[in-house]
């Protein structure tokens, strides 16, 4: 650690102690008492966008079974999002959402079956929970052999680019 030259003087008048008994250290309080006040009203004004559990408050309770009304929707608005070419998409089929077991618990899953350009039918399950989707994975051989499919037109008219306009 480097040491400073011993020329160097203290500045005029410091004695090298607090002045506990005088303004120094009230003025220090109150400046720190300012600065916690003012942090404080900030963090308060912050809450809002924090999980109302640290504040004791219960959150609306969403149940993880409720059926999702707009599917369809959903499942052409995720394509869209989450597929690398959801463009093309033939021959596409969808189940009407049912309640099944997952391990040992009820959840609503679906399936969907399609056909992108120069590739194999795809078929996928989807899981919901609270009437969203959770996950939309890779159906496995026989997965979806409970599902009723009927058209699923929406997906068929999936376009992104300029030619759509």
């Amino acid at each position: 650690m480097a040491r400073l030259p011993s020329t160097m003087a203290a500045p005029k008048g410091a004695t090298g102690q607090t002045d506990v008994g005088g303004h120094a250290m009230t003025r220090a309080f109150a400046t720190a008492g300012v600065a916690l006040l003012l942090a404080a009203s900030v963090l308060a004004n912050c809450t809002d966008n924090l999980p109302s559990a640290l504040f004791g408050k219960d959150e609306p309770k969403i149940d993880p079974n409720l059926y999702p009304k707009e599917y369809k929707k959903t499942v052409v608005a995720f394509m869209t999002n989450n597929d690398a070419n959801p463009t093309n998409i033939r021959d596409a089929a969808i189940s009407e959402p049912v309640l099944r077991p997952l391990d040992n618990i009820q959840r609503y899953m679906s399936c969907v079956r399609y056909t992108q350009r120069n590739s194999e039918p795809t078929e996928r399950i989807i899981y919901f929970i609270g009437g969203q989707i959770n996950q939309f994975v890779k159906a496995s051989p026989g997965q979806c052999s409970w599902a009723t499919y009927v058209p699923f037109p929406e997906l068929e008219k999936i376009c992104l680019g300029d030619k759509c306009k």
